[in-house]
Formats: C-alpha cells, sequence, structure tokens
C-alpha cells in the first residue's frame, strides 16, 4: 500500500508530498529521497491522505519518492555536500559573470547524485540553457540544473495546495456564502483552499498536552 508525506527538503526548504511504501516515517526523521532534480536529502513533517485514484490509469505515478530512511553514510555525504557549496558558489558565479549572463547567482546546493548541483538564480525565464549547461559540464565537470526564486517557484502556496489535495480558492477564502469561497473553485476534490486543508489535518491531531 502506498502511503503519502509532506516532505521538507532543500535550502529553500521546499515542501511536496512524497509517496512511500511504509508508513513508519515520523515527524523531524531524515530520508532519502528523489525528486524532479535528483537524489537528496529531505525531512519528514507530516504524515497525509494519500489522493484518491479513480481507477482509470489518469492518475500518474508519483516521480517524489521516499526510498529509504537516512543512515549515517547517507548524512555524512550530506555534511560533505554542504561544505562543498561555497567552492561551487564561486566557481559557477564566476563562469556566469564571464558568461555576461542576465542572473544573479543567489544559492547553490550539491545533492546526492555526482556532481549534481542546483543553482538557484533571479533573472528572466525561461533562459536558453544549453550553452550554460554545456560550460558547466566541461569545465568543471557538474551536472547543473537551474531553477529560478520567486513566485512560481516549487515550494509556493500552489504547490503545497497540489501535495493536499487540494485547489486554491483565492479571494474569499473560507467564506463560504462567497462565489470564490472554499469548497466552490473548479476541480476540487474534497473542497476548500490550501490553508484550510491544513488546518483540517492540524484538527485532527491530538493536542499536545501542556506541562
Amino acid at each position: 500500500m502506498e502511503h503519502a508525506y509532506l516532505v521538507r527538503y532543500g535550502v529553500m526548504h521546499d515542501v511536496s508530498r512524497f509517496s512511500s511504501d511504509t508508513a513508519d516515517f515520523e515527524r523531524g526523521q531524515s530520508v532519502v529521497i528523489r525528486t524532479h532534480r535528483g537524489i537528496e536529502l529531505g525531512q519528514v513533517l507530516l504524515r497525509i491522505p494519500r489522493p484518491s485514484d479513480p481507477g482509470d490509469g489518469s492518475t500518474p505515478a508519483s516521480s517524489a519518492v521516499i526510498l529509504r530512511s537516512a543512515g549515517p553514510g547517507d548524512l555524512e555525504r550530506g555534511l560533505r555536500a554542504d561544505l562543498e557549496r561555497p567552492h561551487h558558489f564561486t566557481s559557477c558565479r564566476h563562469i556566469m559573470e564571464r558568461l555576461d549572463w542576465p542572473v544573479e547567482l543567489i544559492d547553490v546546493e550539491v545533492l546526492l547524485d555526482p556532481g549534481r548541483v542546483v543553482l538557484h538564480y533571479l533573472g528572466p525565464r525561461p533562459l536558453d540553457l544549453a550553452g550554460l549547461l554545456a560550460t558547466f559540464r566541461s569545465r568543471c565537470g557538474l551536472d547543473v540544473m537551474l531553477e529560478p526564486v520567486g513566485l512560481e517557484s516549487p515550494g509556493s502556496l500552489d504547490h503545497v495546495s497540489e501535495a493536499l489535495g487540494q485547489g486554491h480558492c483565492g479571494a474569499g477564502c473560507g467564506d463560504r456564502g462567497a462565489g470564490a469561497g472554499c469548497g466552490s473553485s473548479p476541480g476540487l476534490t474534497r473542497g476548500g483552499c490550501s490553508d484550510c486543508g491544513v488546518k483540517r489535518i492540524l484538527a485532527s491531531r491530538r493536542p499536545i498536552p501542556s506541562r
């Protein structure tokens, strides 16, 4: 049986839904995950209901998967990756400046995949990246992926809405009398926006007793 979790990952603290074949992961646990970027470390935030499957094959298999609990070797590789970030930041920014690219490098993160580096940048999108990626590969031996920083980044509110299986109803959220209120947006499977989805999940959990 497939289970689903919200997992936080990356230097930008993106949050997304990940599937797993086990229900044993706990909040705060370090895990090895496969994202659209590659293999990396993440931290479990919450177990959530898995999306309903209509059974007609219209629901594609998720590529965001928890592979395993992070062991000592994984954590050591993650620590080494963090130590490599300043060097890669300097090298990659130097290449961008020499090529006169109209972007500002914000941050760099190194994944567990050998040579896999994610560059977070501020600048126009989309970009013609073929020449730039080839330069990184030839000069640094790096397999680089560029991610723009801004409202359209994977960690945005709408991305979390999708992770919870909700839509984003926008203005009028929570006002059942409003046309754009919770439960009225097209395509909602259970009604409500991401904020209401989070509230429902939190409300179903036991309160922490005061000491």
